[in-house]
């Protein structure tokens, strides 16, 4: 046996190195990273955990992880980097977590050697290595969800039940479906209550829900104003979409078809074991119960919400779960030998998935994946990245001294954080704008893009011309092509006006190399050509011109020869 744990430890080692260094070679940004950068940016210039300074908006769903990203700035780390190494570590700990939680598991038929199943398949994911390095919470999340399930398989005295307590209200407060995890846990400390007759286990579970949770929830509340994050109502508001959630998981387990055995096996389990004790220990009936605890309401909840655009992203949490249902299933019912080859084939198939080829492709009508689900990765290319940061920093300079509003779309989040804009409308999906969060839910189109700015183009340029923006970002190459009467061209992109105003115009002509047409030029030559135009004529590019430019610009002069004209 000492030789099984000194090989074991030896695979363990290895894979970690493997895993970290394949991590390493996947490293990429999100561009959704950068609205929890831009949050973490202005809490530690002191401005508040806000997008916009002024403007408090839960706009975000991960807010310990936005709290690490602002430590990371305050110790004078590249915000970036820092976040990606983070994820990387948190994967890292994860595997840790799977090889040292499942030591003792041991084969139903004979002795088996010690061989970390569940750790070995998740470093051959490429998924959970990819989103570990991305910039979002993911790998945390993950890691706080696994830690919380191998502390409950082991716990035994209240302290222990606080710890995993604890674990549970961190995922939580890391994204809001981790309230699936901590449920899933208090159920074991409920029923674990009831059979010992003695609360202070369950009571030592709850004892971080109201110490931690409760308090921030409070504070969440009454700095936001709301009881939940905008992001609930920006990406469904709680409707249901079980087709496309249906799609979701058939298109991840169609991938690593090698976790489709861990379905069939959490039940089984908990037939096989169904009069066993719920002593500590994988070899009890405690094991599969939390395995079932844990993994289906999580995946029903996927399915309900429709899953994400992102592929596989959404499931990444839970699959360490499905790893360890495996592992136990194996070993419970396989021979050693077969033990070990189960374990060769579940590495072999989680590093062979199976490729999607629509998950990269962008189809005639410019919609991109399956059913708007895609491979986030192949999207945010370190030349695009870089290309964005460019133009974010030359736009900064630009507009330095002027209050500059703008509109951000799709991938367009590391504008926001890099340009340091005063205000920044995230278009795409309302994530940030509570206005577009709350519009009603008109058709359903890409997961979590359904309100959007152009869901109704008219009300939302209504909107934007109240508030006042700008511009948004059109291009981030330098154009070819001559700019038209909304276009400003700067060395490093072309924006598209979506307000005129002439004290930001000022500015970009007289500090950089920038081409536009002369709005004030062609005004004047508008107004003279009045006189041969038509009432209805003149109320409409009125109208037009009103909210690009008369409401925003003192101009009575110009705004004067219109209204006569209407009123002659």
């Amino acid at each position: 046996m000492h030789k099984s744990r000194l090989a074991g430890s030896a695979v363990c080692l290895l894979l970690l190195i493997v895993a970290l260094w394949h991590t390493g070679q996947l490293f990429w940004i999100c561009d959704d990273a950068f609205i929890s950068l831009r949050y973490a940016q202005n809490l530690v210039r002191g401005e508040g955990l806000v997008f916009n300074v002024g403007e408090r908006v839960e706009g975000y769903t991960n807010f310990s992880w936005t709290l690490l990203a602002a430590l990371g700035m305050t110790l004078g780390f590249d915000a970036v980097i820092w976040v990606q190494v983070l994820g990387a570590a948190c994967y890292a700990a994860t595997l840790l977590v799977l090889s040292v939680g499942t030591r003792e598991l041991r084969g139903a038929h004979g002795p088996a050697p010690w061989l970390p199943i569940a750790a070995l398949g998740l470093a051959a994911h490429e998924h959970a290595k990819s989103f570990a390095s991305c910039g979002l919470e993911t790998a945390l999340f993950a890691l706080l969800g696994t830690a919380q399930l191998v502390a409950l398989v082991h716990a035994t005295r209240p302290r222990a039940f606080a710890g995993a307590g604890l674990l549970g209200i961190l995922a939580t407060m890391t994204r809001p479906d981790g309230a699936l995890f901590y449920v899933a846990g208090g159920g074991l400390a409920l029923l674990g209550a009831r059979r010992s007759r003695s609360w202070s286990v369950l009571l030592a579970y709850a004892a971080p829900f109201v110490l931690l949770y409760l308090p921030y929830f409070a504070w969440k509340w009454t700095y936001y104003g709301d009881p939940l994050p905008n992001t609930f109502y920006a990406k469904s508001g709680g409707a249901g979409w079980i087709e496309q959630g249906l799609l979701y998981l058939r298109l991840y387990f169609a991938s690593y078809y090698v976790l489709l055995p861990a379905l069939l096996g959490i039940p089984i389990l908990l037939w096989a074991r169904r009069g066993a004790s719920l002593a500590p220990g994988w070899n009890s009936g405690r094991a599969p119960l939390l395995l079932a605890l844990f993994g289906v309401p999580y995946l029903a909840f996927v399915v309900w919400v429709g899953g994400d655009f992102m592929f596989a992203r959404f499931l990444i949490p839970i699959t360490p779960v499905l790893y360890l249902a495996l592992e136990l299933f194996a070993r419970a019912m396989l021979p050693a030998r077969g033990v070990l080859i189960a374990a060769a084939l579940i590495a072999l198939g989680s590093a062979l998935p199976y490729r999607h080829a629509g998950l990269t492709a962008t189809g005639a009508d410019g919609a991109y994946g399956i059913s708007g689900i895609g491979e986030e990765r192949a999207v945010y290319t370190a030349e695009i990245v870089e290309r964005r940061k460019l133009a974010a920093l030359r736009l900064r300079e630009l507009c330095a001294g002027v209050e500059t509003r703008v509109l951000i779309v799709g991938s367009q989040a590391i504008l926001a954080y890099y340009g340091e804009f005063d205000l920044a409308i995230e278009g795409a999906s309302g994530l940030t704008d509570r206005y577009l969060a709350r519009r009603p839910l008109a058709t359903r189109g890409r997961v979590g893009h359904e309100k959007g700015i152009f869901q109704d183009p008219a009300d939302g340029m209504r909107y934007l011309r109240e508030r006042g923006v700008q511009f948004r970002v059109l291009q981030v190459t330098p154009p070819t092509t001559p700019p038209q009467l909304q276009h400003v061209d700067f060395d490093r992109g072309r924006l598209e006006l979506i307000t005129y105003s002439r004290e930001l115009m000022g500015v970009l002509k007289s500090r950089g190399n920038v081409r536009c047409v002369d709005l004030e030029v062609q005004l004047d030559r508008l107004i003279a050509e009045l006189g041969s135009r038509s009432r209805e004529e003149i109320r409409a590019q009125y109208e037009q011109l009103r909210g690009y430019y008369f409401d925003h610009n003192d101009d009575p002069r110009r705004e004067r020869a219109f209204l006569d004209h209407l009123h002659d």
